[in-house]
């Protein structure tokens, strides 16, 4: 994920070269996020600005999925790539077991 406005300039240049699909989406988030900024008293984009602009945008994604946008598809799997991959109840507990024997909680 972009923790900053820079690296997504900087990913949005790479791709512009390499992947026109993928520059078009981050194009589209870089907007998102300066309108987010501006929206909130005209100031400067701020990291916070770019996990909210990735948010809206899969929201609006995963309506245009519904609405069978064409390219919707797309669009949200790269976006879902983006932001942390939520751990599982499994997940969780395997990570938490050690602690949890330790501290006697089974």
């Amino acid at each position: 994920m972009f923790k900053t406005v820079m690296e997504l300039r900087k990913e949005m240049m790479k791709a512009k070269v390499s992947d026109k699909a993928k520059a078009s989406i981050l194009n589209m988030l870089l907007a998102e996020v300066l309108k987010i900024a501006k929206e909130d008293k005209n100031r400067e984009a701020n990291d916070a600005d770019v996990k909210a602009g990735i948010k809206r945008m899969i929201k609006v994604s995963e309506q245009s999925v519904a609405l069978n946008v064409p390219g919707a598809k797309e669009e949200l799997e790269y976006l879902s790539t983006l932001v942390p991959k939520m751990k599982t109840k499994e997940e969780l507990l395997l990570i938490l077991a050690p602690m949890l024997k330790t501290h006697g909680k089974t």
